[in-house]
């Protein structure tokens, strides 16, 4: 089964092409071969089908006349859908009335039961980040239900709000020569989405507003972006900066006014004649104009005035940035979350660096600055994720830490000693042996977080996400250092919890949207029962609890539109932070000032307070808890998802081309629904039919095991001695069948085999009545056997890899029956990149060692090594890059030459040094070993890199013909790159 190559060698390009040079070097007497071109390979990461789905269906039409939506979910998560259905019709009908429109199109709808299964969707290519998606093309969204019934209302309101803003501009544009959405900013069509999905503006863009506005950098790309700018293209900027956009407009124009942008958007569009293609007859900024009345320079001057309104409070805040006292030192990344040890001296947090998406967990003390100790890191074997941006994942107790991150099909409960040693002032971490608990070992959990260690016994609370209910509820596990730790459950019910702490006298706390809102409050846990504590206009979380002893614990609430922290002590609660951007994640240290995590300059920040305001909150709590009825509808008997039916397949890939000579290419790949079953069909003509080439495949991906099989017809070059000067070629062609499987053991490795019985048949094309063409005249049957190991730890960069290893061994071995003998080949490519300083991951070392062999009859391959990416001590031209047997090593330095220059570009230096040889004799690969000193530079646009090295060869026994520096331009295309 071929893979795509993975990130930085999907496509690679040499500019100096070889050309016929004379002499070709002696060999073997059979040397008629296929030519067999090698780059770097790097094995590439699997997507692993941890999870089989038994998917079955429910049509409903909430609005009549409107499409009905067809909602996918599999048994296990029966009673999910129970609850999605009646949420999914309620946003259906409120949209819409919104959008003044009724979709005309069915929606497809994909239910998943966790983020962790919606990961494992093919329909979608799924980060960890995403949480939810609509395509564009056949209108299908998917989304998870993560058993927080709010969260889901909004990423649900979110993406069928693009349904409408799709299916809507697409029927008022109908007799349009363009789709106006081409021309709308993405601000714009996410803003929108977050306006509707939500209503008001959330303290994360407060935050974000406030932050710009007030900022006390001088990045002018950093603040408050003019109201008609498009990028930079980032989260902030197109979600939380285009919602306050969107909201702008409504507030100023009226409440329709977005969606009046949506009727009138076909004059984006101007007419399109034969001779040009369509284009927008006037731009976005234009069609505000004509929508609002106004012109754009006084869009954007009310715009920077209701900004500045908006953060008014902000710039009065008595916790002003400027005096608050940054905790730096922190590690590689930005810092999300953080845990506090008991005593409240020792941070436990987790960083994300956002070069290479790797996060980390450290351990530090306040006092010592440089007591920093990473725990952990993730994108390798035996750590997936450790999820950062999302929930957090650590707990420190007196005597031991506990963290969660993602190993396999399940999140893992990690569990070690710990203990501080101090020396003259510097402190020094010593951990335990790491004990592991896999969630899904107890009952039906699969995902975690939240954790908190009991002061007194020492076991680790935790929220999990059981599988088989959708539900979020407290689990304990007793006693977690032992082999056989105990799991207790706390909570049983269908409401969700989050934001879990335990203060000094063993209480539990947690927040719990079981109100007559559903907004989160918090509560305490008492035999089973909730309690509740607390009662706020916004959501409330708790974080942390005090320290020393002292009763009670600080959380985070959104009651003023700013994120703040208050504290809880006996029934009574104190505002304490007044941040002008947001302060979340709260603590107490040892001297009793106040910790939290605060926006500043953009950049999420560890702060300190040392004098925390003191405001009491005056509220009327309810004596019990007065919970959300949480909507529910038993959808009854449904039919199965019939993947082989052809009207569940669409053809998603469609391309051809044709000159003159004749040629002409053409494919059509065909996939169902959720992209498992893949078909298609590729064909090539040139000129004759006896050339020609097809390939019809099909592949079966609805299991963990992968498996496909296709009818080819191929045809390659076969070389004789001397094709450089004139020699004679002939073709060698294909024709049979493939079995393909694949199987991943993880993320990071995999086998596949290949089988594939064929016929062989070679022949002179040019000129087949030549005495050579009659003497090659073969036709044999044969059957090839492939097989592929390949091992990938790599951690991918905007830069390349920078840290990690790949390992990836094939061979193939040919069996003929009669004729020419049976021949065989085998590669391997081996890579190891390493920073050289910790946490700066842009000064990287890397080796590589590579190395082929084909042995056997007439037919058996024959190597080419592009010099600019394997030995740059050959010219491009020489005939040495040829042969059957070859043996390279390359050792490389890249280092910035400058720095980033935008969100897509860089411009590093290579120093380097390449050995190895080539030959057509196994024996004389060491005879012909050259090597070379290799010095560049590498230009990154995108997912091109422009690579101009220079080499300069030096004798290492063979000798050297040519002292002068030779150039090698050459170009990488790794559109992959970011989804690594």
């Amino acid at each position: 089964m071929r893979r795509t190559l993975p990130a930085g060698l999907l496509l690679c390009l040499v500019l100096a092409l070889p050309r016929p040079a004379a002499a070709a070097s002696p060999g073997p007497a059979e040397r008629e071969l296929r030519l067999e071109t090698i780059f770097p390979a790097i094995a590439g990461k699997n997507r692993v089908r941890w999870f089989d789905f038994d998917w079955q269906y429910h049509d409903f039409q909430p609005v009549a006349g409107g499409a009905p939506v067809r909602l996918y979910f599999y048994e296990s998560e029966r009673n999910v859908a129970n609850m999605a259905k009646p949420m999914i019709d309620a946003a259906y009908t409120d949209l819409a009335r919104t959008f003044d429109y009724v979709p005309q199109v069915d929606i497809p709808f994909l239910l998943y039961n966790s983020h962790f299964e919606f990961e494992s969707t093919q329909a979608f290519f799924i980060s960890e980040g995403v949480l939810g998606v609509t395509s564009t093309q056949d209108l299908t969204m998917a989304l998870p239900y993560w058993g927080e019934h709010w969260r889901f209302r909004h990423v649900m309101r979110h993406e069928l709000a693009h349904q409408f803003t799709i299916q809507k501009v697409l029927s008022v544009s109908a007799d349009a020569p363009c789709n106006p959405l081409q021309y709308m900013p993405l601000w714009f069509i996410e803003g929108l989405a977050e306006h509707v999905s939500l209503g008001h503006l959330t303290s994360d863009v407060h935050a974000v507003l406030a932050d710009r506005a007030i900022r006390r950098g001088d990045d002018d790309d950093e603040e408050i972006p003019a109201f008609f700018d498009m990028m930079p293209m980032t989260f902030e900027r197109v979600y939380l900066i285009g919602h306050a956009q969107v909201r702008f407009l409504n507030e100023t124009f009226g409440e329709d006014t977005a969606v009046r942008l949506l009727q009138e958007s076909p004059s984006l569009c101007t007419s399109f004649s034969f001779f040009s293609a369509s284009s927008a007859a006037v731009d976005f900024a234009g069609l505000i104009a004509r929508v609002t009345g106004w012109t754009p320079d006084m869009i954007e001057t009310q715009w920077r005035a209701w900004v500045e309104n908006l953060v008014a409070p902000a710039r009065a805040a008595r916790h002003a940035l400027e005096t608050l006292e940054i905790v730096d030192h922190l590690g590689a990344g930005e810092i999300d979350s953080f845990s506090l040890s008991p005593d409240g001296t020792t941070l436990f947090y987790r960083t994300l660096d956002m070069d290479t998406g790797v996060a980390r967990l450290y351990l530090k003390d306040l006092r010592d600055p440089d007591s920093q100790h990473e725990v952990t890191s993730d994108r390798r074997i035996g750590l997936t994720s450790l999820h950062p941006f999302d929930r957090r994942v650590t707990a420190i107790g007196s005597d031991r830490v506990a963290y969660i991150g993602r190993d396999g099909a399940t999140d893992v409960l990690f569990v070690r000693t710990w203990r501080r040693e101090e020396d003259g002032g510097n402190v020094r971490f010593r951990l335990g042996k790491e004990r592991k608990h896999r969630l899904n070992h107890y009952g039906n959990l699969i995902e975690g977080g939240y954790p908190a260690i009991h002061p007194q016994t020492g076991s680790v609370y935790l929220i999990g996400l059981d599988r088989r209910t959708g539900r979020l509820d407290v689990f304990a596990f007793r006693d977690p250092l032992a082999e056989e730790p105990g799991l207790l459950r706390i909570t049983d019910d269908l409401y969700a919890e989050t934001g879990l702490t335990i203060d000094p006298d063993g209480t539990v706390f947690v927040s719990t949207d079981a109100t007559l809102d559903a907004r989160f409050e918090i509560v305490r846990i008492e035999a089973g029962r909730k309690i509740p504590l607390t009662d706020f206009p916004g959501n409330a979380e708790a974080v942390g609890a005090a320290p020393g002893g002292e009763r009670g614990f600080v959380f985070q609430a959104d009651a003023t539109g700013f994120r703040q922290v208050y504290r809880y002590d006996d029934g009574r609660v104190t505002r304490v932070s007044e941040v002008p951007t947001s302060l979340g994640n709260p603590a107490v240290d040892a001297d009793g000032h106040l910790l939290g995590i605060a926006l500043v300059d953009g950049k999420r920040r560890v702060v300190r307070i040392r004098e925390p305001v003191s405001e009491p909150v005056p509220f009327a709590r309810e004596p019990e808890l007065v919970a959300w009825e949480i909507p529910r509808e038993e959808i009854g008997d449904t039919p199965d998802y019939n993947p082989y039916r052809p009207a569940n397949y669409d053809l998603i890939g469609a391309q051809a081309a044709a000159a003159g000579g004749p040629f002409a290419y053409g494919d059509l790949v065909f996939a169902d629904l959720f992209k498992n079953h893949i078909a298609g069909l590729s064909a090539v003509y040139s000129g004759a039919l006896d050339i020609g080439e097809f390939r019809l495949f099909y592949l079966d991906r609805t299991s963990r095991l992968a498996k496909g099989g296709s009818a080819y017809l191929y045809n390659g070059l076969q070389l004789e001695p001397g094709f450089q000067n004139g020699g004679e070629t002939f073709l060698l062609q294909r024709a049979g069948a493939s079995f393909d499987v694949e199987y991943p053991f993880g993320t990071y490795t995999r086998v596949s085999a290949s089988l594939a019985p064929q016929r062989l048949r070679a022949y002179r094309f040019s000129n087949p009545g030549s005495e050579f063409a009659e003497s090659r005249r073969l036709s044999v049957f044969a059957t090839e056997l492939r097989l592929q190991y390949a091992l990938d730890t790599l951690r991918m960069s905007l830069f390349g890899p920078v840290r990690g290893f790949s390992f990836v061994v094939n061979g193939s071995g040919t069996l003929t029956f009669g004729g020419p003998r049976p021949f065989s080949r085998a590669e391997t490519d081996i890579q190891y990149y390493y920073p050289f300083i910790h946490g700066y991951e842009r000064f990287v070392g890397s080796l590589r060692v590579a190395g082929g062999t084909s042995l056997g009859g007439v037919f058996r391959e024959q190597y080419y090594i592009p010099a600019a990416y394997n030995l740059r001590a050959i010219p491009e031209a020489s005939d040495d890059l040829y042969g059957e047997h070859y043996l390279l090593s390359q050792a490389e330095v890249q280092f910035p030459l400058s720095p980033v220059l935008g969100d897509f570009l860089f411009l590093q230096g290579v120093v380097g040094f390449d050995a190895g040889g080539i030959a057509f004799a196994i024996e004389r690969v060491l005879d012909a070993r050259v090597a070379a000193g290799v010095v560049g530079a590498n230009l990154g646009i995108g997912p091109v890199a422009l690579r101009l090295h220079y080499a300069k060869p030096v004798d290492i026994g063979r000798g050297v013909t040519d002292t002068g520096w030779m150039s090698y331009l050459s170009v990488l295309l790794s559109p992959l790159l970011f989804a690594q």
